[in-house]
């Protein structure tokens, strides 16, 4: 008997790479688009901070993530952002993670690094 080999995508594989700043499932379609406005890669926060995702058109919904967990639920409707306590989160280097999906259930995600630090004192405005 021979060796069998599971041909995957290259898509796939992309999904699996840590540089892989934004990630597509195999498609029906065209693919959904989607990027994390803020905050920032590498950005320091704390406190209360805006969370928000540029999608293209199509997406239906965004669930925010933050080290693999869901923050919060699902948004189905523009704007796609949430306010995020930070203090729910250890301080240290965080990975925040969009996924985006479209009504024909393909989905991208996008991913930055940020770090929490909820002893930053933010002067008042």
């Amino acid at each position: 008997m021979g060796t069998k080999y599971l041909l995957l995508p290259l898509a796939f594989y992309l999904c699996l790479s840590p540089l892989a700043g934004i990630c597509a499932a195999q498609s029906r379609g065209t693919l959904p688009v989607v990027s994390i406005s803020s905050p920032p890669q590498y950005r320091i926060i704390g406190g209360s901070v805006m969370i928000f995702a540029t999608v293209s058109v199509g997406v239906v919904g965004v669930q925010f993530k933050l080290d693999g967990q869901n923050l919060g639920a699902e948004i189905s409707k523009p704007p796609f952002s949430m306010i995020w306590d930070t203090t729910s989160a250890p301080d240290g280097p965080h990975t925040l993670t969009a996924v985006a999906r479209d009504a024909e259930a393909n989905w991208a995600t996008a991913t930055v690094t940020i770090t929490v630090n909820n002893t930053l004192k933010i002067p008042p405005p």
